[in-house]
């Protein structure tokens, strides 16, 4: 329960979501279901990658995708401005930032301390999402100064989670989550499905 009794207002961000897939999409749109089956509200911000519209609802769960430059290279910085802009003007309208992955969205971690809200950064990619160096020494620097702004971290592997010791990121506020598994579509088939 959050403050006044009532269940927390997440908003999530992925840089990519529908149309667009990645794996941070998928957890993301997995997550807000979930939670919305325990009473939590969240909405999804995404890049608007295809022009497809601002505003929607997607399986039940609100996405709001924000406008981005077409230049690649432009592409992560306008999103970042983009998103910093939704955040500081929706900014009563959720409790909780939740962001999958780092380079595209770690931007969200400054805005949460500047706005006064709780930030979460879901780091899934062993030796990528951490890997500063190999971003570029700019990127890199800005990336790896606005990690440590997020409030707390989620590690899905031991791997990841050694890998903020060894970057010397506050292992404290590091949590070991493994991605969940949708026992319903993947599980052992019977000896029965197995003769077939």
């Amino acid at each position: 329960e959050w403050r006044g009794g009532r269940p927390p207002r997440i908003c999530m961000v992925s840089f990519y979501f529908h149309p667009e897939y990645s794996g941070s999409s998928i957890q993301a749109l997995n997550l807000s279901t979930a939670l919305r089956q325990h009473g939590c509200e969240s909405f999804i911000v995404s890049a608007n990658l295809s022009g497809s519209p601002e505003h929607e609802l997607f399986q039940g769960i609100p996405v709001h995708r924000r406008p981005v430059l077409r230049a690649r290279d432009a592409q992560i910085p306008s999103f970042w401005l983009s998103l910093a802009w939704f955040l500081v003007r929706r900014r009563h309208e959720y409790d909780l930032i939740h962001a999958h992955g780092t380079l595209q969205h770690t931007i969200a971690g400054l805005i949460g301390r500047l706005v006064g809200k709780p930030s979460i950064l879901k780091v899934a990619m062993a030796d990528s999402d951490l890997a500063f160096e190999r971003q570029g020494r700019l990127w890199g620097t800005i990336n790896s100064l606005l990690v440590a702004r997020f409030s707390q971290f989620i590690a899905t592997t031991e791997a990841i989670q050694h890998e903020f010791e060894r970057r010397r990121l506050d292992t404290g506020r590091v949590s070991l989550i493994p991605n969940a598994v949708d026992t319903s579509r993947f599980a052992p088939v019977s000896p029965a499905e197995r003769a077939l």
